[in-house]
């Protein structure tokens, strides 16, 4: 074993040239798959904290039927305000943040006589501030007021339509007993995010404007969380 080991390096020795090209092949090998490592877990560790919070929190409550269906944004399948209340209360004990949400499709247009379609969640600013981070990415304007009556649309969605801060559109949609509804909607804030499926496809009003929408009151389709940070 001393003699393999001593012919071993003194062959290194003898070949110097080609023994440095060596090293250097195998550390750029080495710190190449270290760099792309890093980047894969970074990429997945981003990806995972733009679900989180910007599109799903840590969980989701919502009914059975409406999770069977919830690709469509059933509004048959709703959680009624007694319901989301208890949700809220269970939250509020456990210290986990809780936003009730109502997902809607839509067609909204700006001057134009078609519509584009977006998904509409109609939210509570103040609630959904405490587990979402649209807030934190309003580039224009202003994130909607509890009782506000504008809508808050992307960046993307403003280039999309042509609509500017303070621009009108109009939003069409079928309520949940199946009737078509229109409404026209000042925006008053534009968000730019780092998920680009809500940059994409997601506008916000306030539940109080949502209502102008339904004719039973404040439902909700489902109640997101976030855990404490410490959980």
């Amino acid at each position: 074993m001393k003699n393999i080991a001593f012919v071993a390096f003194k062959n290194l020795a003898r070949h110097k040239k080609r023994t440095f090209i060596t090293c250097i092949a195998i550390a750029f090998g080495i710190a190449y798959l270290i760099w792309v490592d890093g980047m894969l877990t970074w990429a997945d560790n981003e990806s995972k904290r733009n679900l989180k919070h910007l599109e799903y929190g840590n969980f989701i409550v919502s009914a059975k039927e409406y999770a069977e269906d919830r690709n469509n944004f059933p509004l048959d399948s709703v959680i009624e305000k007694a319901e989301a209340g208890k949700i809220l209360q269970i939250a509020d004990k456990t210290g986990a943040s809780a936003a009730p949400r109502t997902g809607f499709r839509s067609m909204v247009s700006y001057n134009r006589r078609y519509g584009l379609p977006y998904v509409v969640f109609a939210i509570d600013p103040e609630a959904d501030a405490g587990v979402f981070r649209i807030k934190d990415n309003i580039v224009e304007g202003e994130y909607p007021a509890k009782d506000g009556d504008g809508i808050l649309i992307s960046a993307y969605c403003s280039k999309e339509l042509g609509a500017g801060l303070g621009d009108y559109v109009v939003m069409e949609t079928r309520t949940r007993h199946n009737t078509m509804q229109a409404i026209q909607l000042r925006v008053t804030g534009i968000y730019d995010c780092p998920n680009p499926q809500v940059n994409k496809h997601h506008l916000f009003i306030t539940r109080t404007t949502a209502c102008l929408l339904y004719t039973s009151p404040s439902p909700r389709d489902r109640t997101r969380s976030r855990m404490p940070s410490s959980a």
